[in-house]
């Protein structure tokens, strides 16, 4: 019966294992979205063209297609 016990114990610990690597990966991801974003808003005030590489740049593609009408229609 103890061996039972045992067992519960190490898939209760693979489960926290599984979790804290799932965090941890999603914790990265946004700190590379962050880091973009940064990076992206530094290039702008200086002036610079933005750069579009791998796709990192189709939010905003969309947003700007969002843009004919509306409160930003009057201040662009």
């Amino acid at each position: 019966m103890s061996r039972g016990g045992k067992e519960s114990k190490k898939g209760e610990m693979k489960k926290r294992d599984m979790k804290q690597e799932r965090e941890n990966k999603n914790e990265e991801i946004e700190n590379e979205w962050r880091r973009r974003r940064v990076e992206k808003r530094s290039r702008m005030r200086r002036g610079e063209e933005e750069e579009k590489e791998g796709g990192e740049n189709v939010e905003n593609e969309k947003r700007e297609g969002g843009r004919e009408g509306g409160w930003r229609k009057g201040r662009e």
